[in-house]
């Protein structure tokens, strides 16, 4: 059988328009300029590109500077992540400055902060652990979190509270912990559970009626907001 034929396609039917009269996302205004880069770093953000997550960053940067000088607080919103890709002691060391005001993270916080403060190490594959039931079932992490929970119950704390008091005060720490910090510092920590998602949930002895019952709610947000 023959193939049919196709002819190719006439490109000079195609619609073209001058370079300047097309809208561009990107202009010499917006690259990185080393050159403006002083020693002392007040220019860093001459190495930052205004454009896509680089303008992000930038506006961040500026909100944020500018909560300061208005005496404002600033509160940080975290999941786990910023632990795992190894930023714990640059958010203790603006904890520590006075430059982040609350915290409010996942229940996966408590979970990461607490494994690299007293072992040294977090995270894992999660593609390796999970067909074969493996993922997120160390045992001494869910064991630290339900201790951490009855705690908090005892003494009428927010989870936050509870994991910083217990990693400042019964827990020979071998690592940064961003919840400890917190605690010490008097900052409030505020942790956002999905009950029955979050790792700790899978374990022998989990209670999320204990979970439950934990004071949820702080004055915090509404103080110097």
């Amino acid at each position: 059988m023959n193939k049919p034929a196709y002819p190719a396609l006439d490109l000079s039917l195609a619609t073209t328009t001058p370079l300047e009269k097309r809208p561009s996302k990107v202009s010499l205004a917006m690259l990185a300029k080393p050159s403006n880069y002083s020693a002392d770093g007040t220019s860093i953000d001459s190495l930052i590109p205004s454009v896509l997550k680089g303008a992000d960053l930038k506006a961040v940067a500026d909100a944020w500077a500018s909560a300061i000088q208005r005496g404002r607080g600033v509160i940080l919103g975290m999941g786990a992540h910023p632990i795992k890709v190894g930023l714990s002691q640059l958010i203790i060391d603006l904890i520590e400055r006075g430059y982040i005001n609350g915290l409010a993270g996942t229940g996966a916080v408590a979970l990461h902060d607490w494994e690299l403060a007293t072992h040294g190490h977090t995270s894992e594959e999660v593609a390796d652990g999970l067909p074969e039931g493996r993922f997120g079932m160390a045992a001494d992490t869910a064991v630290a979190y339900w201790k951490a929970v009855e705690l908090a119950q005892r003494e009428n704390y927010g989870l936050g509270q509870a994991v910083g008091c217990l990693l400042s005060t019964e827990t020979d720490k071998v690592g940064p912990s961003i919840l400890a910090t917190c605690y010490n510092c008097a900052m409030p920590s505020t942790l956002h559970v999905t009950i029955g998602a979050d790792t700790a949930h899978m374990h022998p002895g989990s209670d999320g009626p204990l979970s439950g019952v934990l004071r949820y709610v702080t004055s915090v947000s509404s103080d110097n907001w």
